[in-house]
């Protein structure tokens, strides 16, 4: 979602006339957020041209190959094609690039991506991407926690698997100045649409060491990550998401969604969203 945001607002920067009252966000919302693009696309339309130095767009589309919000994390496909977008170029000067605020209407658009099994793998070794997993163990089941106390993860690896499924390998080594210890996870899941909102798992499996998980283990942890995948969290923040499709095969990971943005935030609304997607 916020990749999401901070693209709209440094492409803006980059396209329209009044680049120089939309340089900061350029500057602040792409480069300090993205590692990198392989290559780039985009696409504005607007009729008639001079409305973009008044803020307004009737829309934007995107096409990114190759894209690396953060060190290590490659997205093989990134596309963004949004509504018309109404911009108060005034307030955005004044408030020095507050892009969100600066909305004269709610920003929405579709967004599509794709992850490759290599991609996520290579993204997996990345010290960043296991620090943010060896911190979601701590919402692991407790039964789960103590097993993996005093280890830190040593290797990771998913599997995409057919009719959407994935696996997820690890293995798990003793933290230094602890006696040896290893510890081999497997964990196999479904993943479905629920509500439009979040991810849900379905029929999970798993196994320490060759030997099967609790059925009250799996299920605190499917039920544990789905909370955590719940788009729903961000509509407190004026973002609202609705997931369209999720498709994942022995390649990739593909992705679509409907994301708005309102402004001010408290006052997201379902009112607008297309029908179906509630």
């Amino acid at each position: 979602m916020e990749l999401f945001t901070a693209l709209l607002a440094g492409l803006l920067a980059l396209l329209s006339p009044a680049n120089l009252i939309l340089e900061r966000i350029s500057e602040n919302a792409i480069r300090s957020r993205l590692s990198g693009a392989e290559t780039l696309a985009i696409r504005l339309d607007n009729t008639p041209n001079h409305q973009i130095t008044q803020g307004k767009v009737d829309g934007l589309r995107l096409a990114a190959r190759g894209l690396e919000p953060i060190d290590g994390l490659r997205i093989a496909v990134f596309e963004v094609e949004t509504d018309p977008i109404d911009l108060d170029l005034q307030r955005l000067r004044r408030e020095r690039g507050n892009f969100r605020d600066s909305l004269q209407r709610p920003l929405q658009g579709n967004l599509r991506l794709v992850l490759t099994e290599a991609d996520l793998n290579q993204a997996l070794q990345s010290p960043e991407v296991r620090s943010r997993l060896e911190t979601s163990l701590e919402n692991a089941p407790e039964s789960l926690r103590r097993r993996l106390e005093n280890l830190e993860i040593a290797e990771l690896r998913v599997e995409f698997l057919p009719s959407n499924r994935l696996a997820l390998n690890a293995q798990f080594q003793a933290l230094p100045g602890q006696p040896p210890a290893a510890l081999a996870v497997r964990l196999e899941t479904g993943l479905a649409i629920a509500q439009g909102r979040r991810l849900q798992l379905l029929d999970p499996s798993g196994t320490i060491n060759g030997r099967p998980l609790s059925r009250s283990v799996l299920k605190g942890l499917a039920e544990g990550l789905s909370r955590r995948l719940d788009l729903g969290l961000f509509e407190a923040r004026g973002l609202t998401a609705r997931l369209l499709e999720l498709e994942v095969n022995e390649d990739a990971l593909q992705l679509a969604a409907f994301l708005r943005i309102e402004n001010p935030p408290n006052s997201a609304s379902l009112s607008s969203i297309p029908s179906g997607l509630e």
